[in-house]
């Protein structure tokens, strides 16, 4: 017996926390947000696969709202529900990742005689219908390592929201949608 049974002690394993840096761009209103967070990751060598939990920290993002003749900034709060763990593949420096997590904002305002924040809608239950599923992979040409990390593109669709109060319908048509870009570099931390 060589001592490889394939279970969790398996000299192929290797666990390594990543950062997670980058941005999504929103085709529906045009705007970029900034993300951050990090991913514990657990790589299988020889088996060429790849699980983690990804954490993405608040962030928000600036949209122009028009309600009647009035135009105006709104400011949304942007936080993600991990649903599940990220899964994927790592295959002679190729990365093929799937996370999911709901879309939620607590909080969207708008700025009132530029001092105020003004709260316009969001809420505690205001979040995507269904949750978001975001299919990443390496850059092409680009060699992704375990050890060294990379960085990685993909797109996605933005399910419409609910509960987010009288701006509900507005909020969606700034939100939700196909066409959407993910860039991130993940960076190994030891």
């Amino acid at each position: 017996d060589d001592g490889n049974d394939g279970g969790s002690g398996d000299v192929s394993d290797i666990e390594i926390k990543l950062d997670v840096v980058g941005s999504t761009y929103i085709a529906a209103n045009g705007g970029t947000v900034p993300l951050s967070g990090e991913i514990q990751s657990r790589f299988n060598l020889a088996q060429g696969s790849f699980t983690g939990d990804l954490s993405l920290n608040s962030t928000q993002g600036s949209f122009e709202v028009i309600k009647g003749w009035r135009r105006y900034q709104a400011t949304a709060q942007i936080e993600f529900e991990p649903v599940g763990e990220t899964v994927g593949t790592l295959v002679d420096g190729v990365l093929n990742a799937t996370s999911q997590a709901y879309v939620k904002l607590p909080k969207v305002t708008k700025s009132l005689f530029g001092l105020i924040d003004w709260p316009i809608g969001g809420g505690q239950n205001c979040r995507t219908k269904q949750p978001v599923t975001f299919t990443i992979d390496s850059v092409e040409g680009e060699f992704f390592d375990a050890i060294s990390g990379g960085v990685v593109k993909g797109r996605y669709t933005m399910p419409p929201l609910e509960n987010c109060g009288l701006l509900n319908s507005i909020l969606n048509s700034k939100l939700a949608g196909a066409g959407n870009t993910i860039d991130l570099t993940l960076t190994p931390v030891f």
